[in-house]
């Protein structure tokens, strides 16, 4: 069997796993225009801000495709796909035979035609190239005027990397506030108050029109009401869309991204797509949708690669889910966070002054969305509670505050996952005895009052979020 992935990120990175743990022999190749090993694109932000080296960026050790007996064709891009014919050309001429296809093309960024968009000292912010061009144009540099085009989860990532890295920043986000696609008001307004202690500037409900530029550099922006912002760097983040380049010619079913089944199927039976490019079940939504991150395409990739092999794997459903950290203030949003239909449930609980929130968004009494800023707390059960859909009516008045039901439900659904599995040991352990586990009850202790300060003012000698930031990630 000939596999052939096409993509260089998390998706591919889980193909080359799935398929190798279903077949042994098979001939694995992957293409990809990046020319190094695979990296984590969340980590970008720290590399530019000088914190992570390329080599904690990546996913993988050197020698992962020698191990997984892979051909690895990287810094090479596929230009045209001949569907009927199972084959792939490259950007050298090459042209690559398959027998299974994973289309793992991930996103590509967009941004407005606007006038000196091809100045020098514009970039985008989604390659590592990108990352390193900054980084070059920051050094022996302090305090140089960078405009960040949109207030996105890239948008706030690049920004941080930029005032870490000495540049003074300013967000321009054409919505009424920031995270727009993952928080709501509140939360993006707490994330825009942190900004400011780094020294970043968020102007919100504003659009650039041009940029400006001396001897072919970018030197300012021009905002929608025609004043003027200085700026020798400009990064674009007003977003990402599934990279559709490569399918645009083949009779391949599409409508944001490339519409699969659960098998990851494109509609050519040969053709899988995963990850960022794959339009996937959404169980909030309950409709297909692009939910890209990178947790979701490394399971997409894994999965795709088994069905690749001939082990079917069914997807149980991809699921919206955001982290990330600003100041040591961690936020996460999870699925659906501002319903714009009626005939949803909204519970919220804030303390701004010491950067605690919480909002859950139920439906049918069941668990839709939830945002956590400061205080993540159950989140994974709560990530589990909105992928399972499972009713939490008994519940639902008690998840907010973690009152006694929530804990007595948290407690049940730990000692049913624990209590009497009898596991044997791994085939590397010498030991022949099988392990049992058990749910230690006097172990179990709940909250029985909460220290954390949700009556609305600071505990007694605590300080403001700490100094020191982390960035998103």
């Amino acid at each position: 069997m000939k596999y052939l992935v096409i993509g260089h990120g998390a998706a591919a990175v889980g193909a080359i796993e799935g398929i190798r743990s279903a077949d042994r022999s098979g001939e694995i190749t992957v293409v990809g225009d990046e020319p190094g090993p695979v990296f984590s694109r969340p980590l970008l932000a720290h590399y530019l801000a000088g914190e992570v080296s390329l080599e904690a960026m990546a996913c993988r050790p050197p020698d992962f495709y020698r191990r997984y007996r892979v051909e690895s064709l990287l810094g090479r891009r596929a230009v045209d796909l001949d569907w009927q014919e199972q084959g792939v050309t490259l950007d050298d001429g090459r042209v690559l035979t398959y027998d299974r296809l994973l289309l793992a093309t991930g996103s590509v960024t967009t941004f407005p035609r606007i006038p000196g968009a091809a100045l020098e000292g514009v970039y985008g912010f989604w390659k590592l190239a990108e990352a390193q061009a900054l980084a070059r144009e920051l050094e022996g540099h302090r305090n140089l005027p960078a405009a960040v085009v949109g207030g996105g989860l890239v948008g706030v990532q690049a920004a941080y990397g930029l005032a870490r890295a000495g540049a003074r920043v300013t967000i321009i986000e054409a919505m009424p506030h920031l995270l727009g696609r993952i928080l709501d008001a509140t939360a993006a307004h707490l994330a825009e108050e942190l900004l400011a202690q780094d020294g970043i500037q968020v102007l919100c409900g504003r659009a650039i029109k041009a940029i400006e530029g001396r001897n072919g550099h970018a030197t300012a922006v021009i905002l929608d009401d025609g004043s003027t912002l200085p700026a020798r760097l400009v990064v674009k983040a007003t977003g990402v869309a599934p990279n559709l380049d490569l399918v645009r010619k083949a009779p391949l079913k599409t409508n944001r991204g490339l519409l699969v089944n659960s098998f990851f199927q494109t509609s050519l039976s040969s053709v899988y797509a995963a990850g960022d490019v794959a339009e996937t079940y959404d169980v909030t939504q309950g409709r297909p949708a692009v939910n890209a991150n990178w947790p979701n395409a490394y399971r997409q990739g894994w999965l795709a690669g088994l069905n690749m092999a001939g082990k079917a794997a069914p997807y149980e459903g991809s699921l919206a889910m955001t982290s990330l950290v600003i100041r040591r203030v961690p936020f996460i949003s999870l699925g659906l966070v501002n319903p714009a239909q009626e005939g949803f449930q909204v519970k919220t609980r804030a303390n701004p002054n010491a950067c605690l929130y919480r909002k859950l968004v139920f439906r049918d009494d069941r668990l839709k969305g939830a945002i956590l800023v400061g205080d993540v707390e159950h989140a994974g059960l709560l990530q589990t509670l909105i992928k399972e859909q499972a009713s939490v009516g008994l519940i639902k008045d008690a998840i907010l505050e973690e009152k006694h039901p929530f804990y007595r439900f948290v407690r049940a659904r730990r000692q049913m996952s624990v209590e009497g599995e009898k596991l044997a040991w791994k085939e590397s352990h010498s030991l022949p005895e099988r392990y049992e586990k058990r749910f230690n009850e006097a172990s179990w202790t709940e909250r029985e009052y909460d220290l954390r300060p949700w009556d609305g003012s600071l505990p007694a000698g605590t300080a403001q979020p700490a100094a020191q930031p982390e960035g998103g990630g």
